[in-house]
């Protein structure tokens, strides 16, 4: 979890259930899950409409199932905050945050004070200046976020960023090597994450203009675009790490395109695995298509709760 709730909410991590919510441009992801001793994913929503629909969405369900004043769990989605890689500051542990902000606040498009800023280590190489990750999202959004919650009748106690949440997920999975690299559509992005030994070694965003309204010679393009994207990812992290990852995975929101992953792994000359979140939803019950694709982080939210790795 991002710390910068950490003096504002005491977080209780042994409770059994918990509700965890996302909201994106077009709907708010929903589950409520059991996190002891395993997580075990009970119900999975997804709420459509404009921002008064979903509150109104969120409180019904809250309601029907009787969760009032549950634990509430946020994951801000990819599209939600921007990820920065610096290098440590080297001032004391108590001035790094502030420091952050004085290196950042010329890099962001909306003034510093509308901002929320925090940090989580990144790799670095031995011999070489520490480094971190600097999160900033948009103190705004983040409040909306938080109302949804509170006027629901649940009890906010954190507040987590989808690139952790979604090394949660890839972690959970056990890969041999222990590293992966995910291309993910998010909203209106694509977005690569690389991950190893639950450090998130790269995350990018990949903006395409018109990807919907392709035909089909323009959709090879756009898929080869995404193959040479992938590569520069992967290329990037062998060059640190001298070593490629062991695995490459779609989120579930490109899977059931087919042609997509097909045009994808010719490119590659690799096998494209689809990341598979059924093993954690085999129990819930009427799930549409969007709640499947809308939960990855969330239920990697979720994961991170059951088995906490910060």
């Amino acid at each position: 979890m991002i710390s910068f709730l950490k003096k504002m909410l005491k977080i209780n991590s042994h409770n059994k259930e918990v509700i965890c919510i996302q909201l994106s441009k077009n709907g708010l992801g929903v589950i409520l899950a059991k996190i002891a001793p395993v997580l075990h994913v009970t119900k999975c929503k997804y709420f459509q409409g404009d921002l008064k629909t979903i509150q109104n969405s969120l409180h019904a369900f809250v309601e029907q199932n009787q969760l009032q004043y549950m634990d509430c769990h946020v994951v801000l989605s990819l599209d939600d905050y921007q990820l920065m890689l610096i290098e440590k500051p080297k001032v004391i542990e108590s001035e790094v945050r502030e420091s952050v902000q004085w290196l950042v606040k010329d890099l962001i498009n909306f003034p510093i004070e509308e901002a929320i800023i925090d940090f989580f280590p990144a790799p670095t190489r031995t011999g070489q200046p520490e480094k971190i990750y600097v999160v900033i999202g948009r103190l705004e959004r983040l409040n909306t976020i938080a109302n949804l919650a509170t006027n629901a009748e649940l009890k906010l106690k954190t507040i987590d960023i989808a690139a952790l949440t979604i090394r949660n997920l890839l972690a959970a999975l056990h890969i041999v090597g222990n590293s992966a690299v995910l291309l993910i559509k998010d909203e209106e992005n694509y977005h690569i994450l690389v991950v190893k030994d639950r450090l998130v070694y790269l995350e990018r965003k990949l903006v395409f203009h018109h990807q919907n309204e392709l035909d089909e010679q323009k959709f090879e393009a756009f898929c080869n675009e995404l193959v040479t994207e992938l590569q520069r990812s992967i290329e990037f992290y062998q060059n640190r790490e001298k070593t490629i990852p062991i695995k490459i995975f779609l989120s579930p929101s490109l899977g059931h395109n087919k042609k997509l992953v097909q045009t994808i792994e010719t490119g590659m000359n690799l096998r494209i695995d689809v990341l598979d979140v059924n093993k954690w939803l085999s129990d819930v019950q009427d799930m549409s298509l969007d709640c499947k694709i809308n939960c990855l982080s969330i239920i990697g939210k979720a994961l991170g709760l059951a088995a906490p790795a910060d």
